[in-house]
């Protein structure tokens, strides 16, 4: 669904939309604590991607989707 995302600058300004658009995201009401947990479909080579982006760069891979997805939603 993502092939070729590996360059924010080599796509369309709305290519994410598409793959956030099938997220879903649960709330646990009555909790002081809100979790939230948003799920967004990736392929194998986005993630694959990403991966190697977060390898080169020293960071965990969760930090670089992270940064990705807030990309993505700015």
């Amino acid at each position: 669904m993502m092939e070729g995302m590996g360059d924010v600058h080599d796509n369309a300004r709305d290519a994410f939309d598409d793959a956030l658009a099938g997220a879903r995201v649960h709330v646990t009401a009555g909790n002081p604590d809100i979790a939230v947990t948003v799920t967004v479909p990736v392929d194998g080579g986005t993630f694959g991607r990403l991966t190697e982006r977060a390898e080169r760069e020293g960071r965990d891979i969760e930090q670089v989707a992270a940064d990705a997805l807030r990309a993505a939603a700015a």
